[in-house]
């Protein structure tokens, strides 16, 4: 076992530590990324959000200044389509959102989804495809996202009605 600065065993400040060592600003062992480190790194998230508007000023402070999300993938928006887009402000981002129809089977539900993407990247919404499955309940949207010159990310957001299953 290693000795500290004190000459004994323990957390003394002298104590060496193993690479994956737990410390302050880790996670899970491995230091957290932070704005120098991520040059050639695009970090994505991703939070079932259960109605975003009651939740939109606590965003910000998760996926820009907690994790520095490049991108961030909502499910369960809960939006509807007379919600105004500008209501749905995060600072530094582009919210890009799919609102579930209003009408039909899927009516009483909540559903929604939306991709948050930082506002330094273009991005383009590309149209859903359609599964091909009677009665889905799938929700999704699709958009490309330009990361470089010459790289191009595809990110998708889907979710699928739990009540509702196809048989």
């Amino acid at each position: 076992a290693e000795r500290g600065a004190s000459g004994g065993r323990g957390r003394g400040r002298g104590r060496r530590r193993g690479r994956r060592a737990h410390r302050r600003g880790c996670r899970g062992g491995e230091r957290w990324r932070g704005a120098a480190d991520r040059r050639d790194q695009l970090i994505v998230g991703q939070l079932n959000v259960q109605s975003l508007l009651p939740k939109l000023p606590d965003i910000p402070a998760d996926i820009d200044e907690r994790y520095s999300f490049d991108v961030f993938i909502l499910s369960e928006t809960w939006l509807k389509a007379s919600t105004p887009d500008r209501l749905l402000n995060i600072s530094g981002y582009k919210i890009i959102h799919k609102d579930r129809p209003r009408g039909g089977r899927l009516a009483s539900g909540h559903g929604g989804v939306a991709i948050c993407v930082r506002e330094t990247f273009e991005t383009q919404l590309l149209p859903t495809p359609v599964t091909h499955v009677p009665n889905s309940n799938l929700e999704m949207m699709w958009t490309v996202i330009r990361v470089g010159k010459h790289r191009r990310l595809l990110v998708g957001a889907a979710y699928r009605v739990p009540a509702n299953t196809v048989h």
